[in-house]
């Protein structure tokens, strides 16, 4: 339904002052209120009537911890490297800034790594999550970000020790396999060196792992030919129709035939 606008003439509930407001007037002559109307006719009204002096006295007290059955009344402590005074924004904070934070990591459980990696410091290794792999944090020695943030990075703790024992860092392509399977066992006679692809392959190999074929029949030349099941039109993430050859998948084009989904002779497993 098509609308026009006009102006009426409202009182604010607060200051009892006239502002205008816009409304709509339907085909038929029917003024209705617009769905964001101001209610106010102004901000200064609006926020004294929804924040009131003493609903912002609360708040104030409320952010600072001096409300009972809210929040826990906490007491001003000292910084645990600089020794200043401060109130803390909740239970865990032991530190006034990030930059003492920042302090205390790097004076504690620091260690300088091995070459390749002997220009950062090495914390760790930390187990990230049960059943998983041990990480290492490596700390650049002397260098820091904006507002004096550390910049860090992680890394596994296997590929350090392989870095270390090779005397270089490892390039982007290769991954570091434990030959007994155990991904948390990282000593280094249980470490090998291999790529991505040799290394997917030994995991087929110890997870019985079989790749899924369909034997189809050409809808162009009638020949019998295996894919693989994800190259087939079975597959979810490939819809395109699936021919011996390109050049049966051209001719077929050109012929004007209607492909056949029905040309699946068996599926098995290779």
């Amino acid at each position: 339904m098509l609308y026009t606008r006009t102006t009426a003439e409202k009182a604010c509930p607060k200051c009892k002052a006239i502002f205008s407001v816009e409304r709509k007037v339907d085909v038929y002559g029917n003024v209705s209120p617009l769905k964001d109307e101001r209610e106010y006719c102004s901000r200064s009204c609006a926020n004294s009537k929804t924040q009131t002096p003493e609903m912002n006295r609360k708040r104030r007290e409320k952010l600072a911890g001096r409300i009972k059955g809210t929040m826990l009344k906490r007491n001003a402590i000292e910084c645990y490297v600089c020794q200043k005074t401060f109130m803390p924004k909740n239970k865990n904070q032991k530190y006034c800034s990030i930059e003492c934070a920042n302090k205390k990591q790097i004076a504690t459980k620091r260690v300088v790594g091995n070459y390749p990696f002997d220009k950062y410091y090495v914390y760790g290794p930390f187990l990230t999550q049960p059943l998983g792999r041990y990480t290492v944090q490596l700390i650049p020695i002397g260098n820091t970000g904006k507002k004096g943030s550390i910049k860090r990075k992680w890394i596994a703790y296997s590929r350090y020790l392989m870095s270390v024992q090779l005397g270089r860092i490892l390039e982007s392509n290769e991954t570091v396999d434990h030959i007994n399977g155990n991904k948390i066992d990282d000593r280094i006679d249980n470490l090998q060196l291999l790529s991505f692809a040799d290394n997917s392959r030994k995991a087929v190999v110890e997870q019985n792992r079989t790749l899924k074929m369909v034997e189809l029949q050409c809808p162009y030349c009638e020949k019998i030919f295996v894919r693989a099941h994800h190259h087939t039109f079975l597959s979810a993430k490939n819809s395109n129709k699936t021919f011996c050859s390109r050049s049966c998948s051209t001719k077929f084009q050109h012929s004007g035939k209607t492909f056949d989904k029905a040309n699946v002779i068996r599926i098995f497993r290779k």
